[in-house]
């Protein structure tokens, strides 16, 4: 396959994550079926109330890397789902930015073990929610715009894996769909030159 890989969650049946499609999906930490596509609404949604983590097996992820979703639908207030990047291919192991109704974390998994790097009481919420990880700077972004309550932060625990999705505590009604996962951009950034003529 090609990236950016994108995942849309259509199915017939409703289907565990890793159980449906392709086989894109691979399961690193939260229990088998610890997300779930919910096929009335194509989008998927957490299950277990646990750090769920999974990780896009079909493509290779440079080191640095970018996972976006939309998180939609009656999020309640201690059900989380988002992004993910460096998940590894097997391990716990992940950084990850989820959100609820009204909160939203920046955390990271190194072999099962979880430690958060940031949080926010006021970023919850249903819009664009994407992580970055260039280097050792993770960066958290919502409705296309730096998570300024939690900001950029520094972690060099994980160095590469793969883009992915992360989730804890069970509500069908809080979910993600369009899925996106790719490589960041290397080389000068393009920008846009205004003139005004007088």
């Amino acid at each position: 396959m090609a990236l950016p890989a994108t995942d849309t969650f259509t199915t017939g049946p409703s289907a565990d994550l890793e159980n449906y499609g392709a086989g894109n999906w691979t399961l690193n930490s939260g229990g088998a079926g610890a997300m779930r596509i919910v096929n009335t609404v194509d989008a998927v949604h957490s299950v277990n109330v646990d750090e769920n983590l999974y990780h896009w097996n079909a493509d290779t992820f440079a080191n640095d890397q970018y996972s976006e979703a939309t998180a939609s639908g009656a999020a309640g207030s201690n059900s989380f789902i988002g992004p993910a990047v460096r998940v590894h291919a097997s391990a716990a192991t992940g950084y990850y930015y989820y959100v609820s109704s009204d909160s939203a974390y920046l955390s990271k998994l190194v072999s099962g073990s979880w430690t958060q790097l940031g949080s926010t009481g006021s970023a919850g919420g249903n819009n664009l929610r994407r992580l970055e990880a260039e280097g050792t700077t993770i960066t958290p972004y919502a409705a296309g715009s730096v998570d300024s309550s939690i900001g950029a932060q520094t972690d060099s625990s994980i160095a590469s894996g793969s883009a992915g999705l992360s989730g804890y505590a069970e509500d069908a009604g809080h979910r993600l769909d369009n899925w996106e996962g790719g490589n960041l951009g290397s080389g000068p950034v393009a920008r846009r030159i205004f003139v005004t003529h007088c």
